[in-house]
């Protein structure tokens, strides 16, 4: 039914629609909250990822390699370069270079051309105790035959043919494709005819050729061989790379602790945070999320964490004020004078503050790991009897043998997880392991806590709002039906009403036209 009725002049359909509109006014307010729990859900996968973002800055400098960051420099690039990774250690050390290691290149007599014959039988190449027998024949006993044979052979040496612009100008050209004594190697013929061919590797004036040698140089005061050019295992975490050789000349190389990288990484945990703070603080008087104590939890829980600080017993501080990194108005800011002091009087005990670890007092014991269970402290490390069953406590709690010289405190205790080496030959007491969870540390696994695992913290309170969500949506199809019915019911008694009084308008004609006559 639609429009205004013929026989009584109601705009029923109006009516009816605006009856409609009272009854659905229930239904308005629970879309109206469907969307402001849809805008809540908007604002929580926005908190999701800036919590993430601020777990993966605590989780870049929570290690003590995160602090290892070393800049290398050589006094004298001309003769050594320098590179250091994240494990290598501060300090200074003396370089000379008396030699660089070269490949060897073994140069043949001349030939007239590159497909001159030279003979047939067994060429062979003996490198690093091995013997590679090359057979010529009819099929390939010229210079480059041989060339191609050899590089077939795939043996780490290049052949090749130059032309040197003499009466007999081509010749071939053996060269080791690694530096060092080890890659060098000898030629020799086995039942040869023909012309031979015959090398020589230098040693002279005038003299073709190259001789394989290691790299001679003094480190610290130490005569060392090497066979590259590219030291990398000379010192843990820094390659040295010898450019040129002068044995008069001493290269001063300094691994210095790079406090810019450092500081420039705990200026990126401090805005992750203080983005997280700065957006839960203008977003909780939102109506998505106001009262919403998941939601502003959030900043008490992570400043909790700043103001408890750690328990450390492998370093003085405890609070991150301490080493120059502050709260003002709520936010995180970097003291730069503070921490740099901090970082070039006290490194150590920076990493402590920042970083889970741990340290022992007797050299025959050595901290291994930690598990999320293990508890800060300082505990007393005891071994009752050694051999094929290592047995043992830690701070007087039970500790379970692992892979032989390895303790592992026993689950349920404070050292649950704590593990040692031990790599005495006696029983006794062995000093302490002190161990200590890193601020970083524990803001990660509060991070977990709301981010990580089905059930985690953020992952239920979604649940809950889709939940709601669903619900709401339930109870509006269930009252649209009914509205549904409403409507239809309306619409019904308006259009009897209409077919009434349509009817009554023809009795009135009808009785009209009889008092007519």
């Amino acid at each position: 039914m639609s429009g205004v009725g013929l026989a009584s002049g109601i705009d029923s359909a109006t009516l009816i629609a605006q009856l409609m509109s009272i009854e659905r006014r229930p239904v308005v307010r629970m879309e109206q909250r469907i969307q402001a729990k849809q805008k809540q859900l908007s604002v929580y996968a926005d908190l999701k990822s800036r919590l993430d973002s601020l777990r993966s800055a605590a989780s870049g400098i929570k290690t003590a390699s995160a602090f290892s960051k070393i800049t290398a420099s050589s006094s004298n690039e001309d003769l050594v370069t320098v590179s250091a990774d994240g494990t290598a250690q501060t300090g200074s050390h003396t370089l000379k270079v008396s030699q660089l290691a070269t490949n060897q290149i073994s140069v043949s007599q001349g030939f007239a051309s590159n497909t001159a014959e030279v003979g047939t039988g067994t060429f062979r190449i003996t490198k690093d105790g091995e013997d590679t027998d090359i057979v010529l024949n009819s099929t390939n006993a010229t210079l480059k035959g041989l060339r191609d044979a050899i590089n077939d052979a795939d043996i780490g040496i290049t052949a090749s043919i130059i032309n040197d612009g003499g009466a007999t100008p081509y010749r071939l050209v053996l060269s080791s494709d690694d530096t060092g004594t080890d890659n060098g190697f000898t030629t020799s013929v086995i039942g040869f005819s023909g012309t031979e061919p015959t090398f020589t590797t230098g040693g002279g004036e005038g003299i073709p050729g190259q001789a394989a040698q290691n790299a001679l140089l003094t480190f610290d005061g130490i005569s060392v061989s090497k066979s590259s050019n590219e030291v990398d295992d000379l010192i843990e975490g820094v390659t040295f790379y010898l450019n040129d050789a002068d044995a008069s000349k001493t290269v001063n190389v300094t691994l210095d602790s790079n406090t810019d990288a450092i500081v420039e990484s705990i200026q990126g945990f401090v805005d992750a945070y203080n983005d997280v703070i700065n957006f839960v603080n203008n977003k909780r008087g939102e109506d998505s999320v106001r009262g919403d104590s998941t939601f502003s939890g959030v900043v008490s829980e992570m400043q909790k964490i700043l103001l408890d600080g750690v328990s450390n017993p492998n370093g003085q501080y405890s609070h991150l004020s301490q080493v120059g990194v502050g709260t003002s108005n709520g936010n995180l800011s970097i003291n730069s004078e503070k921490l740099r002091d901090a970082l070039d009087d006290n490194f150590d005990d920076v990493i402590a503050l920042f970083t889970t670890g741990g340290k022992t007092t007797d050299g025959q014991v050595s901290f291994q790991s930690s598990t999320d269970e293990s508890v800060s402290g300082t505990y007393e490390v005891v071994i009752n009897s050694v051999g094929s069953s290592l047995t043992g406590t830690i701070g007087g709690y039970a500790a379970n043998p692992f892979a032989g010289n390895f303790l592992v405190g026993a689950e349920g205790t404070p050292v649950e997880g704590l593990m040692v080496k031990f790599t005495g030959t006696t029983a006794g007491t062995y000093g302490n392991v002190s161990f200590s969870t890193g601020i970083m540390e524990n803001f990660e696994r509060r991070l977990d806590d709301y981010l990580s695992g089905s059930d985690n913290i953020l992952s239920a309170r979604e649940d809950a709002i889709n939940d709601a969500i669903e619900n709401l949506e339930d109870q509006i199809d269930s009252k649209e039906l009914i509205l549904e019915k409403r409507q239809s019911a309306l619409t019904a008694k308006f259009t009897r009403m209409e077919t009434l009084i349509s009817q009554l308008q023809t009795q009135q004609n009808s009785l009209s036209s009889l008092s007519y006559f």
